[in-house]
C-alpha cells in the first residue's frame, strides 16, 4: 500500500470513527463495489459485519442511489446508504435516533466524497 493510500485510509477511518461517535452508533462500514468491507470503525462485531456486507450488496444492486433501513434482532438496525459504487453502512440501536444517524451520515458522505471520487467509487482497495 502506498503512503498516499495509507494516508487516505487513515483519513477515512477518522471520518468513520467520528461518525460513530457523533451519531451514537455501534459501528460504521464503508463497503466497496465488490461487497467487501474497505474500512470499518466502532464495535465491528462479526455478525454486524456480515449483515452490513449482505445488505449493502442488496441495496447497491437494487437501486442506483438512496438508502434503506434494515431492522436486525435485539433492537439493532442498519442504515445502508449508497456511496459511489459501494455503500456506507451504519449499525445503531433503539437508543439512537434515526434522524441523528441520517444527519451524521450526510455530513460523513460530504467528508468522504473526495476519496470516493478519487477512487472511482471503489474505496481504498
Amino acid at each position: 500500500m502506498s503512503s498516499h493510500a495509507h494516508d487516505d485510509r487513515a483519513e477515512v477511518e477518522a471520518v468513520l470513527s467520528h461518525l460513530v461517535t457523533m451519531a451514537a452508533a455501534i459501528a460504521a462500514y464503508l463497503i466497496d463495489a465488490d461487497g467487501q468491507i474497505a474500512v470499518a470503525a466502532g464495535a465491528t462485531r462479526d455478525e454486524l459485519a456480515t449483515a452490513a456486507t449482505q445488505h449493502a450488496s442488496r441495496s447497491a444492486g437494487s437501486r442506483p442511489a438512496g438508502e434503506a433501513v434494515v431492522p436486525l434482532r435485539d433492537g439493532q438496525s442498519l442504515l445502508v446508504t449508497t456511496a459511489g459504487t459501494g455503500a456506507l453502512v451504519i449499525a445503531f440501536d433503539e437508543g439512537t435516533s434515526l434522524g441523528l444517524v441520517r444527519l451524521r451520515v450526510r455530513k460523513a458522505l460530504e467528508a468522504l466524497a473526495p476519496f470516493l471520487v478519487e477512487t472511482g467509487g471503489r474505496p481504498l482497495n
